[in-house]
C-alpha cells in the first residue's frame, strides 16, 4: 500500500470522521474508520508489517509482528502489537536501485 497525501488536504476534521471514516475507497482521500479497524482486528487473527520508503536515501525500511489489533473506543482505539518478527529490526532490509542491501 502507498500513502499519498493530496496537496492541500486538511486534516483537521471532527472526530466523529476519523470515527466512522471519510471518503470513498477510489477516491485520493479514505479512512475506514477507526471502529471498522478495531471490529475488523478483533474479528480474526491478523499480521502487520509496516514498510516505508526514506526520501534521503530511497531505502526501504520495514518492521514486521504475528499479531495485531485495534483496540475499541474506551481504549481510544489503542493499538496492540505482539510476537516482533526476528532478523526485521526496522532497517534490517533496504532497497536501492534495485540492489537489496543489509542495513543496521
Amino acid at each position: 500500500m502507498e500513502r499519498y497525501v493530496p496537496s492541500g488536504f486538511n486534516w483537521t476534521l471532527p472526530w466523529n470522521d476519523y470515527k466512522n471514516g471519510f471518503g470513498s475507497s477510489g477516491s485520493d482521500v479514505f479512512w475506514m474508520g477507526l471502529e471498522r479497524l478495531h471490529l475488523l482486528t478483533t474479528s480474526g487473527s491478523y499480521r502487520l508489517r509496516c514498510e516505508w520508503q526514506q526520501d534521503t536515501t530511497d531505502y526501504w525500511f520495514s518492521m514486521e509482528y504475528w499479531f495485531f489489533y485495534i483496540k475499541d473506543e474506551a481504549a481510544d482505539y489503542e493499538m496492540r502489537v505482539t510476537g516482533y518478527v526476528p532478523g526485521d529490526n526496522g532497517g534490517a532490509k533496504c532497497v536501492r536501485n534495485n540492489n537489496l542491501y543489509s542495513q543496521s
